[in-house]
């Protein structure tokens, strides 16, 4: 019984910070998705700053006294096309969407002011770049766009070191317990058979 209640714990305990790190995204007029915390490293250097300090932290740099932020941009799937099938068929109708999603993607590009979008990058679904507030603004306007992801922090491997974090200490947690409570219920079935 103990077993169960501290899994409901751990359940509530994750679903509690999980909700935590979702208030922070907002949805445009335009319906694009984003995190409210991009806006606030826009606007307040102090915070910035305090960012660019850490030592694993890639979503912000300085340049000639301005904020750019380093995001990935996900474009709006009207292609239509479901990827589903055989790997042949996978890989057909994978290509096929790829080769929707390019030209949107190009000419999406080719309208953006070059002092306002650094070092952009082609990607399957959109592209990714450093971007200005200015820049940022622009996109959250953008009809074609369905979110704009803000990368913070370079991957890591799960280590002592990241286990300061406290979505993923839960997560690990969790699936520990989850683990335990599996061959723990698992062993009491077959004892009553």
């Amino acid at each position: 019984m103990s077993i169960i209640a501290l899994f409901i714990f751990l359940l509530m305990t994750l679903i509690f910070v999980s909700a935590d790190n979702s208030e922070k995204e907002m949805i445009s007029d335009s319906n694009v998705s984003y995190n409210t915390d991009l806006i606030k490293a826009f606007e307040d250097r102090n915070y910035a700053q305090d960012l660019i300090s850490q030592d694993n932290f890639i979503g912000l740099q300085i340049r000639d006294n301005k904020t750019f932020a380093r995001i990935r941009v996900v474009l709006k799937d009207n292609s239509r096309i479901v990827i589903e099938g055989s790997k042949e068929q996978i890989r057909d109708l994978t290509n096929q969407r790829l080769k929707w999603f390019e030209p949107i993607t190009e000419e999406l590009i080719k309208n953006l002011p070059e002092s306002e979008f650094l070092e952009i990058r082609l990607l399957s679904e959109g592209f990714s770049a450093l971007v200005s507030k200015e820049g940022f603004e622009l996109l959250l306007k953008n009809e074609y766009i369905k979110e704009i992801i803000w990368s913070q922090y370079k991957p890591e491997s799960i280590n002592s070191e990241n286990a300061e974090n406290p979505l993923l200490l839960t997560l690990i947690i969790t699936f520990i317990f989850l683990g335990v409570f599996l061959i723990y219920f698992l062993s009491k079935r077959r004892n009553k058979k």
